[in-house]
């Protein structure tokens, strides 16, 4: 009866170390997708610290339907992860990769919704999955972002884009997205800094 028990309890160990590792690895998964995100979209940003809790079950924040929250509180801003326990790896990932995708944006002062066109175009660049429906005005951004970043032209990069199809202001979105796909729009895109300004 001792050896049951022990058995049980041995197995038990070893099933919560299990669950450990697997939110250990989702932690390391989660730091190395963030820096190799900066470095491909808004490098400069700050990597060592990446706000980032997981949780075992999603009773833990009452969020049963949510993989994944991002909150932005003024300078407190945290990534949260849910149902660590019962959910596999690759969905886990996707989930860690569609919020930090938020915080990258919030954190390069951009706009960073579910809902907005740069948001949704980096979600399919990275297959971090984007699930709440554009409007027609965001629609529009991310066609263009899609149009700018098929255009190979060299001096279009893949940070600039990022920087103004997803500046928060709208008269610079506005005349992008009124102007004949030509030089005058590369030029928009050249002039623009980190947080959507014009240089």
């Amino acid at each position: 009866m001792e050896t049951n028990n022990n058995e049980l309890i041995n197995k038990s160990i070893r099933e919560e170390l299990a669950k450990y590792h697997k939110i250990d690895n989702l932690r390391k998964y989660a730091q190395e997708f963030f820096e190799q995100l900066v470095k491909e979209t808004i490098d400069g940003l700050n990597t060592n610290i990446l706000p980032i809790r997981f949780y075992r079950s999603s009773n833990t924040m009452g969020n049963c339907q949510q993989n994944g929250s991002y909150e932005s509180k003024g300078k407190q801003n945290v990534i949260n992860i849910y149902n660590c326990d019962f959910r596999d790896m690759i969905e886990l990932e996707e989930a860690v990769r569609h919020e930090i995708i938020h915080y990258l944006l919030d954190m390069a002062d951009l706009k960073h919704g579910d809902k907005d066109g740069v948001f949704h175009a980096l979600c399919k660049i990275y297959n971090a999955g984007s699930y709440l429906p554009m409007g027609e005005y965001e629609n529009n951004i991310y066609n263009l972002f899609f149009k700018l970043l098929e255009s190979k032209k060299d001096y279009i990069s893949l940070p600039r884009i990022i920087m103004t199809t997803g500046s928060k202001k709208k008269e610079l979105i506005d005349e992008l997205l009124t102007i004949h796909y030509g030089i005058a729009e590369h030029a928009i895109v050249l002039k623009t800094d980190v947080g959507g300004n014009q240089m």
